[in-house]
C-alpha cells in the first residue's frame, strides 16, 4: 500500500514550502468553499448600488453552491469549475436551468462574469459587462471566519 508515502510527501513538500514562506496552492474546487460577500456587482454595464446587495452572501461547499439574502437561504445550485480553460469556467445548474460564466480566483477574492439570463447565449470570454450585452459581472470578497 503505497499511499501512505504520498501522504508524507505531500506533508514534507509543504512543510519545505511553509518553511520558505510559500504557500501551497489549492486546487480551485476547494479554494472556492466559504462565504463570499460581494463587493461589486455590474449588469449589462449599469452598476448596482451597493445597498442592494449589502446583505447578499454566496455559499460554495463540495460542488454545491447557494445564495443567501438576510440570512435566508434563497436559491440552491450546483456549480462546476474548469481551471484548464483560459478564462477559468463555471457552470450552475439550478433545477432545470443552466448558467455559464468564467471566474478568477485570487486568494480571498473572487470575480465573476456569467450570462444575467438563464440558458442565453454564449459563455463570456473577458470579464466585462457593457450594455446590452447581456452579461453581469459581479466581484466578491471571502468572509473569514
Amino acid at each position: 500500500m503505497r499511499w501512505p508515502i504520498y501522504c508524507w510527501i505531500f506533508v514534507f513538500v509543504a512543510g519545505h514550502c511553509a518553511a520558505q514562506g510559500k504557500t501551497v496552492k489549492r486546487p480551485d474546487a476547494e479554494a472556492i468553499v466559504g462565504e463570499w460577500k460581494v463587493t461589486s456587482f455590474v449588469e449589462e454595464g449599469e452598476i448596482t448600488p451597493p445597498e442592494k446587495y449589502r446583505s447578499m452572501r454566496y455559499v460554495s461547499t463540495d460542488g454545491k453552491g447557494s445564495i443567501k439574502i438576510d440570512g435566508k437561504v434563497v436559491a440552491k445550485f450546483t456549480l462546476k469549475l474548469d481551471s484548464s480553460k483560459e478564462p477559468k469556467q463555471i457552470d450552475t445548474e439550478l433545477s432545470e436551468e443552466h448558467q455559464i460564466g468564467i471566474y478568477k480566483l485570487d486568494g480571498d477574492k473572487l470575480t465573476l462574469c456569467a450570462r444575467a439570463y438563464i440558458d442565453n447565449g454564449d459563455r463570456p470570454t473577458e470579464f466585462k459587462s457593457v450594455k446590452d450585452s447581456g452579461l453581469m459581472l459581479i466581484e466578491f470578497e471571502r468572509i473569514k471566519k
